[in-house]
């Protein structure tokens, strides 16, 4: 019997099973977009962005942390604090260059806040903590009342109506004087729960704050919102059953947070706060990932958000992944939709290379994990910083139930014509009939014509016949933009 070509959906992401019989379905480098209005496919694939080079810092060591104060962004890169200062000149011709700004003890990220005058940081899991003006430069902290008794040490800060607050060990929350990050009076602390509880991190979120240990978490609110600096106390009815797996993986999205975190004899998710309780926007695919990982591990665990074509993207990277929960695909295909970004060429690690960005001098700006690399995320650039991206996605199995199918073709649609040179772009075409295995020499490449060829769709013919459902894999290898428009299948069943 001969059936109809069916349409095979692009816009699923990332979603690799337990059981890959089950689903195999990757996305790397790539991401569904879907379109507001009637359009001729209803989702389509693009290419995320490149990373282009701006400067590297003397030393080129990797980046610990970066953040941006008053439009001016600093980075943290080994043990210096470097600002980077962007010049243009009467014909908008831009010239970059970096401050050496002092040194920062430690190795690990940092966590870093600031009030707008004043950038404060904090060296996780010691007594040393810095505050960076433009008027005194970096000055560790030697005020004798900072980290009140019985701490010893500070993990974690953030700015709230006029005062700095760090998280200590011993559950103390503590806070420094009004509108000066140098200056402590022993008194300004409370307990979080009981000496119990480790507090694992703190965030802002609308002049609130948020004092998570790794299984619970209670919101705290300033006794007076017109006095600056004055004491914090809990907010009735504001405690949660879930805590925060890492400090550097909780960052605002939208008129929300998101976070990595878990319960009490849970293993990690990534959540998003609505406003009442913490809701899961992870996927079992992703959290089975997760479970692989140590608790040291996911501790080092970070994010971020980024805008780009309309999708916003909260990111988060662990040694060997890095996935993006992509905020506007979600609300559109009424399912949670993730992809997974990579870089070629990393030391012991297998992930994508961008350890922070900030958005500053109109650009998307990034911190690197393999060097001092000052880059952009740019329009236009095909590699990261030179190195390939490789482009990988399967979709969603194919099954007939118990029947024998044969495939006699498959056809991809792509935006043809996009080559920038005398070199054609090309799509490769795998498949396997366990979910499994896709086998080497079972690659077979379609080209996408060259510059101007804008007429093509991509067909494989004689596919043979499968009982078990198939998966169909695709890779771009080419340096170059590729657009995924729409797929069909056609088979013939008994």
């Amino acid at each position: 019997m001969r059936l109809e070509p069916k349409e095979i959906p692009l816009g699923n992401g990332f979603y690799v099973s337990e059981s890959l019989p089950v689903s195999h379905q990757l996305c790397q480098n790539l991401f569904p977009n879907y379109p507001e209005s009637d359009a001729s496919s209803v989702t389509q694939l693009f290419t995320r962005l490149g990373l282009k080079e701006i400067l590297t810092t003397p030393g080129g060591e990797v980046s610990r942390g970066v953040r941006v104060m008053s439009g001016i962004p600093y980075f943290i890169n080994g043990n210096t604090l470097w600002r980077l200062n962007r010049l243009v000149d009467s014909f908008s011709n831009e010239t970059f260059t970096v401050d050496n700004l002092g040194t920062i003890a430690g190795t690990g990220l940092v966590s870093l806040a600031d009030s707008g005058t004043q950038l404060g940081i904090v060296v996780p899991g010691t007594n040393t903590a810095y505050m960076y003006s433009d008027s005194a430069g970096l000055v560790q902290i030697t005020d004798s009342e900072f980290i009140p008794s019985p701490a010893t040490m500070v993990n974690s800060v953030v700015f709230i109506t006029g005062v700095f607050i760090f998280g200590a060990d011993q559950a103390i929350v503590f806070e420094s004087d009004t509108n000066d990050g140098l200056s402590y009076d022993a008194a300004n602390f409370f307990i979080y729960g009981n000496a119990k509880n480790n507090i694992v991190g703190l965030h802002e979120y609308n002049e609130q704050l948020f004092v998570f240990s790794d299984i619970n978490c209670a919101v705290y609110a300033p006794t007076n919102l017109n006095e600056l600096g004055a004491l914090f106390t809990k907010v009735k009815g504001y405690e949660f059953t879930k805590g925060l797996s890492s400090q550097f993986a909780i960052y605002d999205l939208g008129e929300s947070f998101v976070m990595m975190g878990q319960g009490f004899n849970e293993t990690p998710k990534i959540y998003q706060f609505t406003g009442n309780e913490f809701t899961p926007i992870s996927t079992t695919s992703i959290e089975q990932i997760l479970e692989r990982y140590t608790s040291e591990e996911i501790k080092k665990a970070f994010g971020f958000n980024y805008t780009f074509r309309g999708e916003t993207f909260a990111v988060f990277s662990m040694k060997n992944n890095t996935f993006k929960y992509c905020m506007k695909a979600t609300k559109m295909a009424g399912k949670k939709v993730w992809v997974e970004d990579r870089s070629e060429n990393l030391a012991n690690k297998d992930r994508w290379r961008v350890n922070g960005l900030v958005t500053a001098y109109d650009r998307l700006l990034c911190s690197d994990s393999e060097g001092g690399l000052i880059g952009e995320l740019a329009e236009g650039e095909r590699t990261d910083y030179g190195n390939l991206i490789r482009y990988d996605f399967s979709l969603p199995p194919i099954s007939s139930g118990t029947k024998e199918i044969f495939y006699r073709y498959f056809l991809l649609e792509v935006e043809a014509g996009l080559a920038t040179g005398d070199d054609e772009l090309d799509v490769e075409m795998n498949y396997s009939d366990d979910g499994k295995v896709f086998p080497d020499n079972g690659w077979r490449t379609r080209g996408m014509g060259l510059k101007g060829e804008y007429q093509r769709i991509l067909r494989w013919s004689n596919l043979g016949r499968s009982r078990t459902p198939r998966t169909f894999r695709f890779r771009m290898t080419k340096p170059g933009k590729y657009v995924i428009i729409r797929a069909w299948v056609g088979v013939d069943g008994n």
